[in-house]
């Protein structure tokens, strides 16, 4: 992953906080509910990275599902 691509991660986990006050901590646990996906997916939205494309398609088959993801820091 490049230098960019975490960039772009961090911009989506910040909107995320904007938007919510849901803070992902890198180094905590914390879950990740379909609202809140959407949320982090629309922030990808526009970018041209593979990463991004490919994790906004795994977060659309998490969303459609109704899962939500954990998210494990260190």
């Amino acid at each position: 992953m490049k230098d960019s691509d975490i960039r772009l991660f961090e911009h989506a986990f910040e909107e995320l906080q904007k938007k919510t006050g849901v803070f992902i901590d890198p180094y905590g646990k914390c879950k990740i509910y379909p609202d809140h996906l959407k949320i982090i997916q629309k922030a990808l939205e526009n970018s041209k990275s593979d990463v991004a494309s490919r994790f906004s398609k795994f977060l659309d088959e998490v969303i459609f599902q109704g899962e939500v993801l954990t998210a494990d820091g260190d």
